[in-house]
């Protein structure tokens, strides 16, 4: 809340001078008692599960197989359905002071609706969210305040420790570790692959509205680089998510003397998994249960493909690391594999379903970024 308050007084105070009045002090009041209930709409998206449901009336988010809850957390085109009283529940925020009842709404301020995306460069101010939506916050009978709510919910924080590179060795090989550490670094790795929506912000070009929660899988690597850029950040690193995915032994320890590396990112042995299953049974399909925690081969007969499904998670609070679709990095150590294997084009039973299996670029991939804060 203190963030997007402040976000608010400096665009505010930027923009002209104050005189204060007492109009404007219940106006402050109004405001900051609302944002708890505006924050957690824009953060929380459609907690009431009314996508898919009658209710459900908007044209600018219509109903897609694809979309999942956490696609629309901190999603501006689910925040103009709600301004708009579209999204299931009513579009305004209702404050009482005293005897006194507010109602609080976003105006139609800008010409793509109530709000308009926005980020640091564009603005060339310091002193703002990297990337947010810019909203007109407008209390009847009292007036309007602009103010950008930032995109919290895009990335997690990678834990300061030592890490290691690359696949777990096959079985009866002897291990070569490549460990490398995070100590004193600051870095934010994206939850999903970028979506076709996150594309269409920075392209300001609309993309298809049944397969906006896809991942954006037809750019190029100078492309993705200049997508990571606009928002700040950079293509995601091959060691960055070998960290994010392989879950350390001993979560107590930052700076174990070696490490143990885990095959999948649910647990630290195979058996009893259904790739395990699927490894000995030639006969195996997969189920709905499984395709959530991987969407593989097979799984497009039992389920839908979706991305921001949040099964499919590693421990530092990433998700769909394996399975789905394919995954490019950049990678500084080994530049030849840079792809990760497993994806929705591999059977269970192959081998390239496991963590760090990487090969070179072959087939059509999504991409993440990554940021990293300096003092």
């Amino acid at each position: 809340m203190v963030l997007a308050f402040l976000s608010f007084y400096l665009w505010q105070s930027a923009s002209s001078p104050v005189v204060v009045t007492s109009e404007e002090d219940r106006m402050t009041e109004v405001v900051l008692s609302a944002m708890p209930q505006l924050l957690e709409r824009w953060q929380e998206g459609d907690r009431e599960g009314k996508f898919k449901k009658t209710s459900w009336a908007c044209g600018n988010l219509p109903f897609s197989p694809h979309v999942a809850p956490a696609f629309l957390k901190c999603q501006p085109r689910y925040l103009e359905c709600w301004a708009k009283g579209e999204a299931g529940v009513p579009g305004f925020l209702s404050v009482t002071l005293g005897d006194t009842k507010y109602e609080v709404r976003l105006r139609k301020s800008f010409p793509e609706g109530h709000l308009q995306w926005v980020t640091r460069s564009e603005l060339g101010r310091a002193d703002l969210p990297i990337a947010g939506a810019l909203v007109d916050v407008e209390v009847k009978g009292l007036g309007h305040w602009p103010m950008i709510l930032e995109d919290t919910c895009r990335d997690t924080y990678l834990p300061e420790r030592i890490y290691s590179y690359g696949a777990r060795p096959e079985r009866d090989t002897r291990p070569v570790e490549m460990m490398w550490d995070n100590i004193g670094r600051k870095i934010f790795i994206d939850k999903f692959l970028v979506s076709k929506a996150d594309v269409e912000l920075w392209r300001k070009k609309p993309a298809p509205s049944n397969e906006l929660a896809l991942p954006a899988i037809d750019l190029t690597v100078k492309e993705q680089e200049a997508y990571c850029a606009w928002r700040g950040a950079r293509r995601m690193e091959a060691a960055l998510f070998d960290a994010a995915t392989m879950t350390p032994a001993d979560l107590s320890r930052p700076t174990p003397e070696f490490i143990v590396k885990p095959w999948l990112p649910w647990t630290r042995d195979r058996r009893g998994t259904f790739f395990e299953k699927a490894l000995q049974n030639p006969d195996w399909k997969p189920t709905a249960t499984d395709c959530s925690l991987a969407f593989v081969a097979g799984c497009e007969k039992v389920a839908t493909y979706q991305p921001h499904h949040t099964d499919n998670v590693a421990w530092s609070g990433i998700f769909q690391v394996l399975g789905g679709e394919a995954e490019i990095f950049r990678n500084p150590i080994e530049p030849d594999h840079v792809v990760r294997l497993s994806s929705r084009r591999l059977p269970a039973n192959d081998d390239g379903h496991q963590l760090g299996r990487r090969v070179g670029r072959a087939i059509a991939a999504g991409f993440r970024c990554y940021r990293e804060v300096f003092p």
